[in-house]
């Protein structure tokens, strides 16, 4: 029923027309019988076939609209069709058989899945995107965008303004004001723009866009050639595509074989001439589209001898004939998310029946069918027999999509997931440990004025990593690489129970980075290799109450098992779970999972990188971190608590955020909307962060807590938030680079956080330490508390009123600037816009059982 709204094959449309109509019309109005509904692409073809002169050898075949859209309908024979999107009745004429029967396919070709084949082929550039930008709701439409109407048009003046400013270097400014307004090159001014020589296409360039007086700005013969240029590429480039969707449709619907070997149903040795009516302004008029269109059609199957292609004009149809012979598959397998065109398999038993339909001889059908979609597939499986043709299906499953991707059942995947979760939880228990007990490991160490060494080391190397490994995935696969980082991680471990220096810690703390970094990261790909975007958003839930879980615990008994049983057990309890994990994911994961292409060694993978660009990346990334590193160093202690205090006021905001996440993933999966968690992020992260820069000493222990959920919360709306954005805005086979370059800027994000943070804290704590601290030991007070967190405690007073109200004052200042960049986070996300998840196919496919 086109763009606005599909129904269900089993809803009788036109009885609810006539009931609607015969129920409000009153006393006055006639009766109404609905004897069919068309939309343009459909009257088109029927009004095609009565005019067309159909004999043995001559058949109209499809009814094509360019015009102010793009659309197209096509006959496909009832034994064609999917079970689920067969009408209820078909009647057929006596002697007629019920699988030829032909149903009017109206395709709705302009809509979302045209857009992923056409970019794996390159045909979307950056031009096609602002352009789609520009519009209500933008990627709606590509095909309609590159192909008719006025897109055309204003396509052109966004290239040419392109041209002018980017490539000729001309001023914005001094440019035509009506050039700069959005739609102000028309369709039908572009349509007429022809070469009969630059001299007379430059008055006409003057006419429509009149140079202003005041600039110094003039159109030239190398400008107007330039524009018909930019016509003729938008031309060729829509007539190419319209070539190749009509002769893809009609091997769809039947009328070209599909494989090299002809059907024997189509084998001919007599000429056959199939017709395509079309209407539209933009294929009549738009420069030389038309006979462009029939060139491409020429050119793809002139190979062979055996068929023609009429396009037919309405309403008068002047017949332009062309051969058009049998070839092999005319376009490239749709990717998976295409459901329309997706094969089908089903395990159900269909039984035929034939039922007679009353006088005339007529045959009716109660076609099998369930509540299909729009969605849903089209045609029945390949290969299938058709001797089910006229049946009925008392299944429930047909055409849902499997719950899991590269063919991966239930258990195995959940042995997979379990060893990612596994990962997260132990990466998440990890971090937070030192966020808890970093004061008792530099005091262990004497090195207090290094503790922000011990999270910066960590958040270094796993952010400086991220892009290599996401790509060098997509060439050696996930396994190895998973498996590897995990290795890493436990010997990095094992190493910072084993240090015996901070400096010996710090760089097992590096190494640690790398691997759980690159772990979690190839946990994450992996679940994308695995889970359709439509249930991704319910693992992400799952994802996140792990992460909360795990940092919960990190931060509650961290600090408890530092003082209790010394800080070394808090790494040593890791080893033996992360030993167990690498040993099932070795069993668990496919050899070939993720690969791009031909299986290349880690060598051959290095070679094909941007080793300049990579090491550029790593070395900027690693320097900007060390220089800001090098302005000091943090240790909050204004409330003088212990450390398994202080890792205990951490585990109720963990646990909301770990709470906010799950609620967020399961949200975006019931909503298919990915736009308001990034908004409610932004707003809960602007409103925690100034509760925090309006913080006081003598606030109540509840009034900490809450500042700390509002912040807490927002990281729960913002981390499944903007992965889910990401991975619905990417196809499948670049979800490895968008999720390492995802985790590269949030992993920046956490690194400049930290470093920033403690370059304005440490720098404002000089200058309040030194303000507020009076007395004759002031400048031995200031070293003591600058050395050792726990010094502050044992101070005597007044100096250790003096030493925390210049920590209370400089963390005031830090969290002011915390503000700041929150509200410029609000302000970047409010303006984005964002398409709708794909519709699941059944409730059972919201997620695991």
């Amino acid at each position: 029923m086109g763009k606005g709204f599909a129904i269900s094959p089993s809803i009788d449309l036109g009885v609810r027309l006539r009931d609607a109509y015969a129920k409000h019309r009153g006393t006055n109005l006639p009766p109404v019988y609905v004897a069919a509904i068309a939309n343009d692409s459909v009257s088109t073809l029927v009004s095609f076939i009565f005019n067309y002169d159909g004999v043995a050898h001559r058949r109209a075949t499809m009814g094509l609209i360019l015009g102010t859209g793009s659309n197209a309908t096509i006959p496909v024979k009832l034994s064609m069709l999917h079970p689920s999107k067969r009408p209820r009745n078909v009647n057929v004429l006596p002697g007629e058989k019920v699988e030829n029967a032909k149903i009017a396919v109206n395709t709705e070709w302009s809509i979302n899945g045209t857009a992923p084949p056409m970019r794996d082929l390159g045909l979307i550039n950056a031009w096609d995107d602002k352009l789609s930008a520009q519009n209500e709701k933008p990627g709606f439409q590509p095909l309609e965008y590159m192909t008719a109407g006025r897109y055309l048009g204003e396509l052109g003046r966004i290239i040419l303004l392109d041209y002018l400013i980017g490539t000729l270097k001309v001023s914005r400014n001094s440019l035509p004001s009506e050039m700069l307004q959005q739609d102000s090159l028309t369709t039908t001014f572009l349509s007429h723009f022809k070469p009969l020589d630059a001299a007379t296409l430059l008055p006409m360039l003057r006419k429509e866009f009149p140079e202003s007086p005041e600039s110094c700005f003039a159109w030239t013969e190398h400008h107007a050639e330039a524009l018909y240029h930019i016509a003729k590429a938008i031309e060729v480039r829509a007539a190419g595509i319209i070539a190749a969707a009509i002769l893809a449709l009609l091997t769809i619907g039947g009328e070209l074989p599909a494989e090299e070997e002809e059907d024997a149903s189509m084998a001919s040795p007599d000429m056959r001439e199939l017709g395509v009516g079309y209407t539209g302004g933009c294929v009549v008029h738009f420069q030389d589209y038309l006979s462009d269109c029939q060139a491409f059609i020429d050119g793809l199957v002139r190979r062979s001898p055996g068929y023609h292609v009429q396009d037919e004009d309405g309403p008068d149809f002047d017949m332009l004939s062309r051969s058009v012979p049998p070839t092999g598959p005319l376009l490239e397998p749709e990717p998976a998310d295409l459901a329309m065109l997706r094969p089908f398999t089903s395990n159900a038993s269909l039984e035929s029946r034939h039922r007679d339909r009353g006088r005339y001889g007529e045959q009716g059908i109660a076609a099998s069918r369930r509540n299909a979609s729009e969605r849903s597939p089209l045609l029945r499986p390949r290969g299938s027999s058709t001797a089910s043709n006229l049946s009925t299906c008392s299944h429930s499953t047909d055409g849902e999509p499997p719950l899991f991707l590269n063919g991966i059942p239930r258990g195995r995947f959940w042995f997979i997931f379990s060893q990612i979760l596994m990962v997260q939880f132990i990466g998440c228990f990890d971090g937070t440990i030192m966020a808890s007990s970093h004061p008792v490991i530099t005091s262990y160490f004497g090195a207090a004025n290094s503790a922000s060494w011990l999270s910066t080391a960590f958040l270094l190397t796993s952010t400086a990593f991220q892009p290599l490994l996401g790509r060098l995935s997509d060439a050696i696969g996930r396994k190895p690489l998973f498996l590897g980082t995990i290795s890493v991680f436990t010997a990095a471990t094992l190493c910072c129970a084993l240090a015996n220096s901070i400096e010996s810690f710090i760089v097992a703390r590096a190494f640690c980075g790398l691997g759980a970094g690159g772990a979690m990261s190839l946990g994450s790909i992996i679940t994308s290799d695995l889970v359709p975007i439509e249930r991704r958003g319910s693992y992400q839930s799952y994802m996140n109450m792990v992460y909360g879980v795990g940092s919960a615990l990190g931060a509650a008994v961290g600090g408890a098992m530092a003082e209790a049983l010394g800080w070394r057990w808090e790494f040593g309890v890791q080893i033996p779970p992360m030993v167990i994990c690498l040993c099932i994911s070795a069993v668990a994961i496919p050899d070939g999972l993720g690969i791009q292409g031909e299986r290349k060694s880690v060598v051959q993978a290095i070679r094909e990188f941007d080793a300049k660009g990579s090491v550029l990346l790593t070395v900027s990334v690693s320097f900007l971190i060390l220089g800001l590193n090098l302005g000091g160093n943090v240790f909050p202690s204004v409330l003088l608590m212990s450390a398994t205090d202080s890792g205990l006021r951490l585990v109720m905001p963990t646990l909301f955020t770990s709470m906010t996440g799950a609620l967020t993933g399961f949200g975006i999966s019931w909503t298919r909307r990915l736009k308001w968690p990034l908004v409610c992020g932004t707003t809960s992260n602007l409103v925690g962060t100034i509760c925090l820069a309006l913080l006081r000493r003598d606030l109540p222990p509840l009034a900490f807590f809450l500042t700390l959920l509002a912040s807490s919360i927002s990281n729960g709306f913002q981390f499944p938030g903007t992965f889910m954005a990401i991975l619905a805005s990417s196809p499948q086979s670049e979800q490895a680079v968008v999720s390492s370059t995802l985790i590269l800027w949030r992993s920046v994000g956490m690194v400049l956080g930290v470093a920033v943070s403690s370059l304005i804290l440490q720098n404002a704590l000089v200058f309040y330490l030194d303000d507020f601290v009076q007395g004759e030991l002031k400048d031995v007070v200031i070293a003591k508390v600058r050395s050792s967190v726990e010094a502050v405690a044992k101070l005597d007073d007044p100096y250790r009123e003096q030493v925390i109200r210049g920590y209370e004052a400089a963390l005031r200042l830090t969290f002011g600037f915390c503000v700041l960049v929150a509200a410029a986070s609000l302000l970047i996300i409010v303006p984005v816009k964002l398409n709708m998840l794909p519709s699941r196919k059944s409730k059972r496919h919201q997620g695991p059982k």
